[in-house]
């Protein structure tokens, strides 16, 4: 009964060490250059870049924020210097989420400006191009970019021939360009490929390193894929139809992805099918979008506004979000990339506005009204 309990107390006791082990162990490292390093980790977040200089030290995307201390340990470990400044390709949570421990220490934060609509606090926000010179051999451009989301961030660093993509190379899933649509997409990419030539490393926001040439096989295969859901959805078929076909099966597996058997799982596949859909959603050109816009108010006193800009109708609510919303016809409004979720506009006897609600697969709804300036 003694070495019973003993044994139980040893297997808890060593659980313990374990998990603490596991939570502050440090991050996988891998030299790019010779002053550039790549961090990665299993179910960490997003992949880290660093860049070194004499005296400075620039992060580029910065985890999920519960990893933290690997991140702080990895870098501890691999320079001395302060970090300086953190450069994010766009504002999603595991991109972000220690910026604000090193902003504290005096890092200057610099993203696209869309990530004010996201809850990133950014010192240096730039709207279409920005270099900074970290040292008098280094220097690091970026360049904004529509395709994952509205904040996306090109970063190129010349001198090492090296571009981080961010989420608009995803390489161990799906490729997610839900809010540029393929058009964004292509021309991110396409970008992208015009900095290097054939010895460019392009590192993924999740995923791997590839050179150009892969880079140009994604960019095409993807487009591929695209164009043959979007017609077989024109023609009647559905998700699980398409998802059957030889040749989207085919056309997948020349993606080259290092897809996980999650990522592949049937359930899975459906939705990167429904997605697109949502994303390649064809508009109604009858509706004037212009009439939309303005500021709005939901019914908890959040205000938010329509904004229509190089005839798109965008969502834009500080803190929080910015989406296209893609009329399919004058009352219903889905958004792009999105599943299930849509915008429902009423209207008074005179034609104008008079409530939008937001209505979830869930069936939740969320009533606006616009707010007369």
């Amino acid at each position: 009964m003694l070495i019973r309990v003993l044994s139980l107390a040893s297997i808890l006791f060593w659980s313990i060490v374990t998990s603490a082990t596991e939570q502050h162990q440090e991050l996988d490292v891998t030299s790019l250059s010779e002053n550039v390093f790549l961090l990665t980790g299993e179910r960490v977040g997003a992949n880290v870049g660093v860049v070194i200089t004499n005296e400075k030290v620039l992060l580029i995307d910065t985890l999920v924020n519960k990893h933290s201390e690997k991140l702080i340990k990895t870098i501890e470990k691999l320079t001395k210097h302060p970090v300086t400044h953190i450069v994010n390709t766009h504002g999603d949570f595991d991109h972000t989420g220690v910026n604000e421990h090193y902003r504290q220490l005096g890092a200057l934060v610099i993203a696209q400006k869309n990530v004010s609509h996201s809850k990133v606090d950014c010192d240096l926000c730039f709207e279409d191009y920005l270099s900074i010179k970290l040292s008098d051999d280094v220097q690091v451009a970026m360049k904004s970019a529509v395709s994952h989301s509205f904040s996306d961030n090109i970063v190129y660093i010349p001198t090492a021939n090296i571009v981080f993509m961010g989420d608009i190379l995803t390489n161990i899933s799906h490729p997610t360009f839900y809010q540029g649509g393929i058009a964004g997409f292509n021309k991110a990419i396409s970008y992208a490929v015009s900095l290097g030539d054939e010895n460019t490393k392009y590192v993924a926001g999740h995923g791997f390193t590839i050179n150009a040439k892969q880079l140009e096989n994604y960019l095409a295969v993807t487009k591929e894929i695209a164009d043959f859901v979007v017609l077989n959805h024109g023609l009647g078929g559905n998700s699980e139809e398409i998802l059957k076909n030889p040749k989207f099966n085919n056309l997948y597996a020349k993606l080259e992805n290092k897809v996980s058997i999650q990522d592949t799982s049937p359930n899975r596949l459906k939705r990167f099918i429904d997605r697109i859909v949502a994303t390649e959603i064809s508009s109604d050109p009858q509706v004037y979008l212009g009439d939309y816009a303005g500021t709005y108010q939901w019914d908890d006193n959040e205000a938010f506004q329509l904004v229509h800009i190089d005839n798109k109708l965008l969502y834009k609510e500080l803190g929080q979000r910015i989406i296209e919303l893609i009329p399919v016809n004058k009352s219903k409004f889905m958004v792009r990339g999105q599943i299930g979720r849509y915008y429902q506009f009423s209207f008074d006897d005179r034609g104008s506005i008079d409530s939008m609600t937001f209505v979830t697969s869930e069936k939740s709804r969320y009533v606006a009204t616009p707010i007369v300036q």
